[in-house]
């Protein structure tokens, strides 16, 4: 309908001021079908919090879920919905106390038993919350909830592989560089053959790891793969990353004198030369 079409429209163009009346104006029209309505709401509150106003998100989402009607997956994506805007700003890079971080988790395991929610809102969700609590310094809270998680919701692979290395961030932000090492090879067995977890900043970071273990071919490995994932426009970064494997392969060549190391001596022919 108009309205709706006009809200989107005005939202596109970051005319905010507008497009929330009119998400609201859809959203209290009684005549509509109630999922239309919870659309609605769910559009408002979503810009709301965009602009810093959390409470404002929060009160619509709560006058939805007090609708006639609004059961099953409508109810379940509300409270999603509810337990991501619990964790945006009121102010620009707003620090959260443990308590408050604390309420939200409480709101999202509430959101997680209701039915019919869907699995990607869902992750999405998840993701929000071990992200918050890794951005506030609460790094066994990130561990206690990402482990708390796989024991009761469905993930897939590469879910799993993203929330393994949260994990590993969590304990190497610790220096348990163990408990580190052993989050980025459990996470290895989930990425699949397309290695999307294969990021400038993971690699970097399970190499970092390797370092403090003094495990100097899987640091060998971690930042050759990396070097080879920066761009013609990126040479400064691939620079400071073939530095650190040149380090790593002096540690190498000082602990296996009698063999001829080279930078392409990894497992899986995926190093770069140094011509590279």
């Amino acid at each position: 309908n108009e309205p709706v079409t006009s809200a989107k429209d005005f939202a596109k163009k970051d005319r905010y001021d507008l497009a929330i009346p009119l998400w609201g104006k859809v959203a209290a029209d009684a005549s509509l079908p109630v999922d239309q309505r919870v659309e609605a709401a769910s559009q408002k509150a979503m810009l709301e919090a965009e602009i810093l106003r959390r409470d404002d998100a929060l009160r619509t989402i709560d006058a939805a879920l007090g609708w006639d009607g609004v059961i099953g997956a409508m109810r379940g994506k509300l409270f999603l919905l509810r337990s991501r805007m619990m964790l945006t700003d009121r102010v620009f890079e707003e620090e959260y106390s443990l308590k408050q971080l604390k309420d939200a988790e409480a709101a999202l395991a509430k959101a997680l038993t209701q039915p019919g929610t869907p699995q990607k809102e869902r992750y999405e969700s998840i993701l929000k919350m071990v992200n918050a609590y890794l951005a506030g310094g609460q790094f066994q809270a990130t561990i206690d909830f990402v482990e708390a998680r796989f024991k009761d919701t469905k993930f897939q692979n590469q879910d799993k592989c993203d929330l393994y290395h949260k994990e590993a961030k969590a304990y190497s932000s610790m220096e348990k560089w163990d408990e580190s090492a052993k989050m980025y090879r459990i996470a290895r067995k989930y990425d699949g053959l397309v290695h999307m977890c294969d990021t400038h900043e993971i690699l970097d970071a399970e190499g970092w790891v390797a370092e403090q273990l003094e495990d100097w071919k899987t640091a060998e490995k971690a930042y050759s793969l990396e070097a080879k994932t920066y761009n013609d426009e990126e040479g400064d970064k691939k620079s400071w990353c073939v530095g650190r494997l040149r380090r790593v392969m002096a540690k190498l060549q000082a602990n296996e004198k009698k063999k001829d190391i080279s930078f392409d001596d990894t497992d899986d022919g995926s190093a770069i030369t140094l011509d590279d």
